[in-house]
This record gives structure tokens, sequence and C-alpha cells, in this order.
């Protein structure tokens, strides 16, 4: 019918545009099942696909990935320090091996999504910046699976994303969720 247009929704193409689709990665069990989950049930043949990785910047400048461990022994934490301060190029190129990889698993071509590291001390703001700067249509995190205690205290980068971002969010739940 001429001059009707129809309904938009996630599951396909908007008015012939693609969708850009952001999947938060970091290295985590968490950020995995989030990439797998969009493989499995949202992926299209034309979606602009863009895996972004935010780390805040630590004690020293030192990188650390958005879900590092609140509780670390001093000896542990100095282990940490020394081995990713400055290596901040390997870590990001293992990063991308690995997703690359799983890309791979599930026959989805890794030349065809884009790679993106921020270093920004607020994950959650992070990533709704770059999504509404990069007119992003759909956001997929993974969750650690606090309880509501833990959450309050520590915060929760999905949460703070579900909460701020403009475009629409979905929330993978972590296999292993932390006790309350």
């Amino acid at each position: 019918m001429a001059g009707t247009s129809g309904s938009g929704s996630i599951s396909g193409s908007i008015s012939g545009v693609k969708r850009k689709i952001v999947v938060c990665i970091d290295g985590s069990d968490c950020s995995v099942n989030a990439l797998e989950w969009y493989l499995n049930n949202l992926r299209k043949p034309d979606d602009t696909v863009v895996l972004l990785q935010v780390t805040s910047r630590g004690v020293g400048g030192m990188s650390l990935p958005v879900d590092a461990p609140v509780d670390v022994p001093q000896n542990s934490f100095d282990n940490i320090v020394t081995s990713q301060s400055g290596n901040d190029d390997v870590y990001i190129t293992e990063l991308k091996e690995s997703y690359s990889g799983i890309l791979l698993d599930y026959e989805c071509d890794p030349s065809t999504c884009q790679f993106v590291s921020l270093n920004d001390n607020s994950p959650g703001s992070a990533i709704c910046k770059f999504a509404k700067q990069n007119g992003v249509h759909h956001i997929v995190i993974g969750t650690r699976g606090l309880g509501k205690i833990k959450r309050k205290f520590l915060g929760s980068v999905s949460d703070h994303v579900i909460h701020n971002s403009n475009s629409s969010v979905s929330i993978v739940p972590n296999n292993n969720p932390t006790p309350t």
C-alpha cells in the first residue's frame, strides 16, 4: 500500500536500515554468555555488530576488566598490576582472538564485526554514550548475577545501562550467579 509505513522491530531492519547491535565484552563468562545468546537468538545476517570492551583505569593507570574481583588479596593484586600494567595492547589482542574464535564457532565471520575498546572510569555511562553517539539500535550485555545487597553496594553496569540507555537492551543472566 503506497504511503504507509510498516512498524519496525528488533527482529528485522527498520525501513531498510541495518540494525546496529552492540555486544558488551570483557573476557568474562558473563560476556561470553551474552555473545552466544546474541548469536543464537537475535542475530540477523545484515546486522552491524560492534563488540564493545570498556576497561576502567585503576591504581597506577592499570586497566582492569569491568567484572574485576572486588576483594583481591594483596599478592594477587601485585600479580595483576605486574602482568597487565603497560600490556593493554596485548590484552585487547587476546580478547579479540578469543571472541573471534567464538564468532567462528557460530559461523559468523569476525571480519564483519567491529571491535571497539574504550577506557572509562564509568563503564555503564561509556556504553550508553557510545550507543547514543553511534546510533545503536540494541545493546546486549551480560550480568554477573549479583544479589540485591551486593548490587546496591558494588553497582551494576547492566543496571546502569538498562536504566540510562536510549537503545533497547537485553540483559543476559549469568549461568553461575553469585549468592546474595
